[in-house]
C-alpha cells in the first residue's frame, strides 16, 4: 500500500487571483481581494475623473491601488482602461503612488504565477 507521505510533498501555501471590474470601488470587491497574490482592478479613470468614474460605475487607477494596498495583495493589474488615455503612464504613476506593485495589464499577454515563489511572471508560451 502505497501512504500518501511517500507520493506527496509538504503541504504549501496556493495561490489567489482576484479579478474585479466594471465596478467602483467596493466591500465586495475588497472582500474578494483580501490577501490575494495577484488583483486584476478596474482602473477606467484617472482621478482627476473620478466623480465621472463614480458616475458610471468604474473605478480610478487611485482606487484600485488603494483597494490593493488595504487589502495586502502582492501585485496589482490595473484594466478596462478608457480609451481617452492613450499612453498609460500617467495613470500607472497615479496607482503606484499608493501601492507601488503595480503595472498595466496588456491585452493577449498570459500572466503565469509561479506557486513554489508566488511570483508573477509573463508566460514564454
Amino acid at each position: 500500500t502505497v501512504q500518501p507521505d511517500q507520493v506527496m510533498g509538504p503541504p504549501r501555501p496556493g495561490i489567489t487571483a482576484a479579478y474585479v471590474t466594471d465596478t467602483r470601488p467596493c466591500d465586495g470587491g475588497r472582500a474578494l481581494a483580501d490577501n490575494a497574490d495577484l488583483l486584476y482592478h478596474d482602473a477606467t479613470f484617472a482621478d482627476e475623473h473620478a466623480a465621472r468614474a463614480d458616475k458610471t460605475g468604474h473605478s480610478t487607477a487611485r482606487q484600485a491601488a488603494t483597494v490593493a494596498r488595504d487589502a495586502g495583495v502582492e501585485r496589482l493589474l490595473l484594466g478596462h482602461l478608457s480609451a481617452r488615455y492613450p499612453n498609460p503612464t500617467p495613470l500607472v504613476r497615479e496607482a503606484q503612488s499608493v501601492f507601488p506593485e503595480t503595472e498595466i495589464a496588456e491585452e493577449l499577454r498570459r500572466y503565469e504565477l509561479d506557486p513554489r515563489d508566488k511570483e508573477l511572471m509573463p508566460s514564454s508560451g
